[in-house]
């Protein structure tokens, strides 16, 4: 399945809530899309780089991690000038598959759910998690 990316220097984990204030543009292009579609966006971690495009609008190398969380949006608020406050709650995690610069003014990315096994404690699906 396909997702818009919104990647942070956070860890959004399955059942927590997530205020966000989204003020540039591809990200505001991004919360209308998932808004009127109903659909979720991953949040993904950044490994290196930042989730704010470069000033001079050039583009800038973004390293994520390959595990991510589903987020729905909760409640929004949009300003006058079209930022958003938003509440996103994590639902369930995915695994990024392929990442896509090219479709969308934010990241899209082809991700497959990640089937979560509560209470397990078997050393190598710890190791996997991790």
């Amino acid at each position: 399945m396909q997702i818009p990316l919104f990647p942070l220097h956070t860890v959004l984990a399955p059942g927590i809530a997530l205020p966000l204030h989204v003020f540039e543009e591809r990200y505001r292009a991004m919360v209308r899309h998932c808004l009127d579609s109903s659909v979720p966006f991953g949040v993904v971690l950044i490994r290196e780089g930042s989730e704010v495009a470069p000033r001079d609008g050039g583009t800038q190398e973004l390293s994520i991690a390959g595990v991510g969380t589903f987020a729905e949006i909760r409640e929004a608020s949009r300003y006058a000038d079209g930022r958003w406050d938003l509440l996103a709650v994590g639902t369930s995690r995915f695994v990024v598959r392929e990442v896509q610069t090219d479709i969308e003014p934010y990241l899209v990315a082809e991700v497959d759910p990640y089937p979560d096994q509560p209470g397990k404690s078997d050393p190598e699906v710890a190791e996997e998690l991790a």
